[in-house]
């Protein structure tokens, strides 16, 4: 039976990481006193990666008020994503992200190993979101099934619990690990240099807060335990995410004025300000479509939760001689109830998240129209400016009309009295008394002639070849910006294709903001 999981365990769409390289890593154990049923919690406890094998043989101890029988551990495996920035031929500059333990690897694998955790950890790597129950595995000392969930990339639950048979001391001992983002995150809105925050809590401390408070003895010793864990801890992130978003939200609406409808209300918006705020809204549907994610992983691991305690009933517990009496609390009964606590409180969180959902897609809209409004303001202050410089273009071809007509009145006069005083003319053997017009002309007349047309000529050809060379430059130039521009349209094509698969990915459709409720 286990084939199919070692199988499809070799996928790993987790992807490579780094390491911190560091020598410890910390531990949450859980005491049971038989003398009393007291659980005594011993949290952040520090164990050396070359001491896992002293860590794991302590099983039972002797406490203050008598021997003490460790029913729960878990350890615990830091987790960060770093952003490395890397130039791409394609795509310029971009934004490459890895995920980063603090312990490495091989310390890594022999917990695991050690743990009985392999087959769990190798197949929980092979798929995004969910969770699974392994095979169970049994031999003459006790009965060992394995758990896992997966929420990639930042947590990762893997558990198992062995049942013992007697004559041994211990009924159930659950053994797990737990891979979660450890810095609280912060999710920035906006590209400005005072783009606001949402806060983020991280996976590892809302964990261990959660397991930090009083459970009853019969919940920490349930196979469940984990589940009931992972699911409070994604319950309480959606909660605290979206409070933020709420928050950054509500500033959106004061600076559009779409939140009351408010018709006195006139935004006075630049063009970086509606930027801005889009690109905040924009962000809140993304930061939104993730709660949603992450509220269906929760749905589903209550449901699994309720479906294993449903199949399989939890081991009466042995009354030790001279111990506490045997809890006549049911498990299955308890943790059921604390689960159907989470379920009511999950439903009212997915309407909370359609109801922001459909808020963020408001402002959204309203910000489209906004700039709508602000470009057509644009192009009317253009046009107006266009019709502006046309007329002043037009008055200005009036008067250059004005002095080209007058120009053309004085040029033959002026070609004339310029021709008549050059030397070429014998204006000293003229009669002024005689009633003839006539003038001699002298021989360099004819030189006049000679070396005007030629040079005429020579000017109106050496004019056309000039527009000739004008005119092959204006076609290159105007092939080469068609050439750009053609280039620059296929980039912006290319992006908006990966932008909208991106967008498919990753964001909840316009039209089904509650389809995830159903």
């Amino acid at each position: 039976m286990e084939d199919i999981y070692r199988n499809l365990g070799v996928i790993n769409f987790w992807g490579d990481h780094e390491s911190l390289n560091e020598t410890s890593f910390q531990v949450t154990q859980y005491w049971l006193r038989p003398s009393d049923g007291a659980i005594i919690p011993e949290d952040g406890k520090v164990v050396s990666t070359d001491r896992i094998d002293e860590w794991l043989q302590g099983t039972v101890r002797h406490g203050p008020k008598g021997r003490e029988i460790l029913i729960a551990r878990y350890a615990f495996v830091e987790i960060s994503v770093q952003e490395r920035r890397k130039l791409s031929k394609s795509a310029g500059q971009v934004v490459e992200k890895k995920k980063v333990t603090n312990i490495p690897d091989s310390a890594i694998k022999e917990i695991v190993k050690k743990l009985g955790l392999k087959l769990a950890h190798d197949y929980a790597k092979s798929w995004i979101t969910g969770v699974t129950a392994l095979p169970p595995v049994s031999d003459q000392h006790a009965t060992r099934q394995a758990f896992a969930v997966s929420y990639a990339p930042k947590f990762l639950a893997l558990w198992s619990q062995s049942r013992f048979k007697p004559p041994s001391v211990h009924e159930t001992i659950t053994s797990g690990m737990f891979f979660a983002e450890a810095s609280d995150g912060t999710k920035k809105m906006g590209q400005s240099g005072n783009g606001s925050r949402i806060e983020k809590p991280g996976y590892l401390r809302v964990l261990k807060q959660i397991m930090q408070a009083p459970w009853h003895r019969e919940i920490h010793m349930h196979t469940m335990f984990p589940v009931f864990l992972t699911a409070a801890c994604f319950s309480m992130q959606v909660a605290g995410t979206q409070e933020g978003i709420k928050k950054e939200l509500r500033e959106v609406e004061s600076q559009t004025g779409y939140h009351n409808f408010d018709r006195e209300h006139k935004p006075s918006l630049d063009w970086e300000d509606l930027g801005e705020l889009s690109r905040k809204s924009n962000g809140h549907a993304t930061l939104l479509a993730n709660l949603a994610r992450k509220s269906k992983t929760t749905e589903t691991l209550l449901s699994f939760a309720f479906k294993t305690m449903n199949k399989d009933r939890q081991p009466k517990r042995r009354q030790k001689n001279g111990g506490a009496p045997v809890p006549t609390v049911n498990g299955n009964d308890l943790l059921r109830n604390h689960l159907s606590v989470l379920q009511d409180r999950l439903a009212m969180q997915d309407l909370d998240i359609a109801y922001t959902l459909r808020r963020v897609q408001v402002q959204i809209d309203a910000l489209f129209h906004l700039v709508t409004e602000t470009d057509s303001l644009a192009n009317l202050q253009l046009s107006k400016s266009t019709k502006d410089l046309a007329f002043f273009s037009y008055r200005d071809a009036s008067s250059m009309k004005t002095l080209a007509v007058v120009t053309m009145l004085f040029l033959p006069g002026s070609f004339v009295s310029a021709l008549f005083s050059t030397n070429c003319f014998e204006w000293d053997n003229v009669d002024l008394r005689s009633s003839s017009i006539g003038v001699n002309v002298t021989p360099q007349f004819g030189l006049y002639w000679v070396v005007t047309i030629p040079l005429t000529l020579l000017t109106f050809v050496a004019y056309f070849i000039w527009l000739w060379v004008q005119k092959r430059e204006r076609e290159r130039s105007f092939a080469e910006l068609e050439k750009r521009q053609a280039a620059e349209a296929e980039a912006l094509e290319t992006q908006a294709k990966r932008l909208s698969s991106q967008r498919r990915l990753t964001m909840l459709p316009k039209d089904s903001t509650m389809s995830f409720l159903a």
